[in-house]
């Protein structure tokens, strides 16, 4: 179901920037690339989510403030601004949520970034390679999405970090 513009990256020779045949070298080449995207990228969307939390935080004080009656204008049910208060609190609740959910992925990410790393210092390694897979992929599977357009805000950014490192 992917348009063709989506399949081009895949066709495209140069979109990762190793340049080995087939194979561990390549591989792990290639793991390497794609940890550094994802722990920056997570890292980023920790960023972007944590700073959207402060918008539920304001509400949520203030709900609670009227809650308690400690605002003007307490003239509402007490049943409306408790709800109010419970309703925003949840949703801050989620974004912290997913503000930790991000950080634990960047940690994780950037743990197997280091070990491939050090897997191609140690010449190319098989076994170690297909256990860093494993963890990459346990990694990536249990974070949550992207924030939005994180990509498009930082890929220039990690362009040219993950040039001054590899190019």
């Amino acid at each position: 179901g992917a348009t063709p513009e989506e399949l081009a990256i895949w066709i495209d020779p140069n979109w990762f920037t190793t340049s080995e045949p087939p194979g561990v070298r390549r591989a792990t080449d290639m793991a390497l690339q794609n940890a550094f995207w994802s722990a920056n990228l997570f890292r980023a969307s920790q960023s972007d989510v944590g700073w959207w939390s402060v918008v539920p935080a304001v509400i949520t004080l203030a709900c609670f403030l009227m809650a308690l009656s400690l605002l003007p204008g307490s003239t509402h049910p007490q049943q409306v601004k408790i709800f109010s208060t419970i309703a925003s609190s949840l949703i801050l609740l989620e974004l912290l949520t997913r503000t930790a959910q991000y950080g634990v992925a960047a940690r994780e990410t950037e743990e197997v970034y280091e070990r491939l790393a050090r897997i191609r210092e140690a010449g190319y390694l098989k076994d170690d390679l297909m256990l860093a897979l494993m963890d990459y992929n346990a990694a990536v599977e249990s974070a949550p999405m992207m924030a939005r357009d994180v990509y498009g805000r930082n890929r220039d950014r990690l362009e040219k970090l993950w040039n001054q490192r590899y190019g």
